[in-house]
C-alpha cells in the first residue's frame, strides 16, 4: 500500500517537472558587475542567459513529445489507481468471507447449545405434559430466532461481497 502511494507521488512529481516551452523569456545580464533581469536581450558587452518565467513555464504547453509522454504518464497513474482499488476490494472481500465463516460457527454453537438444552428438558423435566411442551416450544422459537439473526447477518455480508465484485467488474470494463 505504501509502495503504491510512493509510485503515485513520484509520477505526480515527474508530471510537475516536465519542462515548458520558452514563450515568455527573462534575460539575466551581467553589466559592470551588476546583475540585471529584463525582458529584452542584453545590450553591449555582458553575458546573457535566458531564464524561463516560473508562471509561464508551468502554464505553457510541454515541449514537442511532452504531451504524449504526459498522456502516457496519466494513463499509468490511472492504471495504478485501478490496481490499488482492486487490491483494496480483494482485501475487503476476504475479510467479509472470514466474517461469514465466523457467523456460521457462532450460529452452529448457539444452535448446538439450544439442542442440548432441548434434549435435557425433554428427558429431565419433572412437570406436567403441557409444561414440558411449552418449554420445548420456547426453545424451538429461540432456535428459529438464532437462525434468522445469523441468516440476516450473513446475507448482509454476502450482499456487500456481490457489490464489491460488481465494482471490480466495472473497473475492468473498458471505457
Amino acid at each position: 500500500m505504501k509502495c503504491a502511494w510512493m509510485r503515485q507521488g513520484c509520477a505526480m512529481l515527474v508530471v510537475a517537472l516536465i519542462p515548458g516551452s520558452a514563450t515568455a523569456e527573462i534575460y539575466k545580464c551581467m553589466q559592470e558587475g551588476k546583475t540585471l533581469y529584463q525582458d529584452q536581450p542584453c545590450r553591449g558587452a555582458g553575458s546573457a542567459a535566458v531564464v524561463l518565467s516560473p508562471e509561464t513555464s508551468a502554464a505553457s504547453p510541454p515541449v514537442t513529445g511532452g504531451e504524449d509522454r504526459l498522456l502516457r504518464l496519466k494513463a499509468y497513474v490511472n492504471e495504478m489507481a485501478k490496481e490499488r482499488r482492486k487490491r483494496e476490494i480483494a482485501y475487503e472481500i476476504s475479510g467479509l468471507e472470514r466474517e461469514i465463516t465466523r457467523y456460521e460457527r457462532a450460529e452452529n454453537n448457539e444452535l448446538a447449545a439450544l439442542t442440548d438444552k432441548k434434549g435435557y428438558n425433554y428427558h429431565n423435566l419433572d412437570a406436567a405434559g403441557w409444561q414440558r411442551e411449552w418449554v420445548l416450544k420456547s426453545i424451538d422459537m429461540e432456535m428459529r430466532s438464532v437462525t434468522e439473526k445469523y441468516t440476516a447477518m450473513k446475507q448482509g455480508a454476502r450482499d456487500r461481497v456481490s457489490r464489491l465484485q460488481k465494482e471490480v467488474a466495472d473497473i475492468d470494463r473498458p471505457r
